[in-house]
C-alpha cells in the first residue's frame, strides 16, 4: 500500500492511509517500545518476508 509513494514522510503516508496527519505522527514520534526489544523482532520478520541472499 504505501511502497507506491514518491516520499515516505507523514503526510503521503497519512493521506494513504486515510488517518488524520496529527494521529499518524503522534504514533510514528512518540513511542512507549524499547527499541531493544522491538528491533530483533522487526529484523526476524524482515528477514522471513523478504528472503533476502547474499
Amino acid at each position: 500500500m504505501l511502497t507506491g509513494l514518491k516520499r515516505k514522510s507523514v503526510q503521503p503516508m497519512a493521506a494513504a492511509l486515510g488517518v488524520p496527519e496529527q494521529n499518524l505522527g503522534h504514533f510514528v514520534g512518540v513511542s512507549s517500545w524499547d527499541a531493544w526489544e522491538v528491533t530483533p523482532r522487526l529484523a526476524a520478520r524482515t528477514v522471513r518476508v523478504l528472503e533476502p541472499t547474499v
